[in-house]
């Protein structure tokens, strides 16, 4: 199956990507290119190996998620480098490359702003765990992070779940519940949108193999 997937599966399916996205640049139709950072870097080498590149349409966006959940030469920053040299917008403007953050273990999404930060959907209640896994007040915590999801359901996993990955949490909302003498606006991330986000690049994985998911299998 491997095999069969490097060797047809993937190369098909960047062809037909290069092909949509082709028809898009001549439509002028925007465009959200959305994949792992793997599959992505796949469109770039293609494009890069026929000395092609493509202009789309002002709007357009390319999203990642997942990160890099297996062995893979190219780091992160190198992927987007080479996906900026061969896509573009119309206007002559570097496309936009957004990261997402999620998990198989959560119904949300933290979506990530021009800015570079991870915004928490309003129905979740994020927090973060010190080192001996209670939750820490402030409005700028950094720790495991733990997470109440109302539409969780707490049949298939809890409502209340703690995860794997450190993070700096940013919610400007505990300096009212805090009653502290600082507003929400002294913390707010400057793209404007409200709420708690992730600190962009503060994302790390610790290794609980006690409590290992689907990306630290044990």
């Amino acid at each position: 199956m491997n095999w069969l997937n490097d060797r047809v599966v993937s190369s098909q399916a960047v062809r037909r990507a290069i092909t949509w996205l082709r028809q898009a640049e001549v439509a002028g139709e925007k465009v959200l290119l959305f994949g792992g950072l793997v599959q992505l870097h796949a469109v770039s080498l293609e494009l890069a190996r026929k000395g092609q590149t493509l202009r789309l349409a002002p709007g357009s966006l390319l999203g990642t998620g997942g990160g890099l959940k297996e062995l893979y030469p190219f780091l992160p920053a190198q992927i987007r480098h080479d996906l900026s040299q061969v896509i573009g917008l119309a206007d002559g403007q570097p496309i936009p490359i957004r990261d997402v953050y999620g998990m198989a273990e959560a119904n949300w999404a933290a979506m990530q702003c021009r800015h570079g930060s991870y915004h928490v959907p309003p129905w979740v209640y994020a927090v973060t765990l010190d080192d001996d896994g209670l939750f820490q007040e402030g409005v700028d915590t950094t720790g495991l992070l733990a997470f109440f999801d109302p539409f969780g359901g707490a049949t298939l996993f809890p409502a209340f779940f703690k995860t794997a990955d450190r993070v700096r949490l940013i919610d400007p909302t505990q300096a009212f519940i805090q009653d502290r003498p600082n507003l929400p606006g002294d913390h707010a991330c400057p793209c404007g949108e409200v709420g708690a986000y992730f600190v962009r690049d503060s994302i790390q994985r610790v290794d609980l193999l006690d409590e290992a998911g689907c990306a630290a299998q044990v």
